[in-house]
């Protein structure tokens, strides 16, 4: 006879079992892959606090999902957050996580944070994010299950975030280090790119931070280097004046092309960015460098660089100091410089 009052011990695998449906799932393969996606440890035995966590999580998806099919069937999530970064009214935006995103484009200084998110940023990552066909980063996925879920604990916030730290991304010393070939002394000897399986194994991110730094002190470096020069292109340059000459306003705009070594350590240094390592590729006639200038009171202010692809006569870049994005001024004397020069602007 079984005694009174004793609680049968349950079989911890049914246990499981059990835990597994109560998250929406039907198998113990689809759990796995479950916590995979979500970022929890994968495993079949955990402490049930994890298993609490993970119970929160898939009531908060299965709540936003709910919300969002109610929301709109056709609407793609990339839509909401384009609406976002083109300043749409966060009221407008009822996709939980995405308005979180719309209220901190729309007040980046209301967490009191130094570094501000840009949706012009965020708008080029999220275009880019989609093409490549990453859905997770659109989905109200939480992104670290070490903390809760919330709306600024998922993967979009995170490319929020990282688009307030533009001036401090390090593509460019990866790219050159992996993908550019390094020139000998003479122009036609080339051995290939210096670190052509640069990864992050074994290396700090402080580390590769230390490594960038001294990059661009290297470029800002001319001094034993034997100075080039190349041909200019076709294309023609740009001197626009605004107001009257002896108005205090007076201004004058010119955008003119850079065909010397030094020039472009030049602008690097002024703007703080890394145009110096175009020296080869304008070279070889791949691209063509232009500076963008402001004069006014006799004061000649450099406002953004500008990259050039020749073969197209596209527009490939702009930026100004630290890599920012130009501004609208200079955006509309680049319009005008596009038109009057036959180039093509993608705004």
């Amino acid at each position: 006879m079984r005694r009174v009052g004793k609680k049968q011990k349950q079989d911890p695998q049914a246990l499981f079992d059990q835990h597994i449906r109560s998250l929406g799932l039907c198998t113990r393969e689809q759990y796995l892959s479950w916590c995979r996606a979500l970022g929890f440890p994968i495993a079949m035995q955990k402490h049930r606090k994890q298993l609490a966590r993970e119970i929160v999580t898939a009531k908060s998806l299965h709540q936003n999902s709910h919300r969002n099919a109610q929301e709109s069937t056709t609407r793609d999530a990339l839509d909401w957050v384009l609406d976002a970064c083109n300043g749409d009214d966060p009221a407008r935006i009822r996709v939980a996580h995405v308005e979180y995103v719309a209220r901190r484009l729309a007040h980046p200084d209301a967490d009191g944070s130094e570094e501000r998110p840009s949706a012009q940023v965020l708008m080029d990552i999220a275009q880019h994010v989609s093409k490549q066909k990453a859905k997770l980063f659109f989905e109200p996925v939480i992104a670290s299950p070490r903390f809760t879920q919330s709306d600024d604990n998922t993967f979009l916030a995170g490319l929020m975030l990282l688009s307030a730290y533009e001036s401090r991304w390090i593509i460019d010393y990866l790219h050159q280090e992996r993908f550019v070939s390094v020139e000998g002394e003479s122009a036609k000897a080339v051995h290939g790119p210096r670190q052509p399986n640069l990864s992050m194994k074994g290396r700090s991110p402080e580390s590769l931070l230390e490594q960038v730094v001294r990059w661009h002190r290297d470029l800002a470096k001319n001094s034993g280097q034997k100075i080039r020069i190349w041909k200019s292109t076709s294309i023609q340059p740009l001197r626009l004046t605004e107001g009257k000459i002896g108005d205090p306003n007076f201004k004058i705009w010119t955008i003119r092309e850079l065909t010397t070594q030094q020039s472009l350590f030049a602008e690097g240094r002024k703007l703080k960015h890394c145009v110096a390592s175009y020296v080869s590729s304008c070279a070889k006639g791949q691209s063509s460098i232009w500076s963008m200038e402001l004069e006014q009171s006799s004061v000649v202010e450099k406002r953004v660089t500008i990259e050039v692809n020749p073969a197209t006569r596209h527009i490939v870049q702009v930026r100004g100091k630290l890599n920012r994005h130009p501004n609208q001024q200079e955006l509309n004397t680049l319009r005008r410089w596009s038109t009057e020069a036959n180039l093509v602007l993608r705004t």
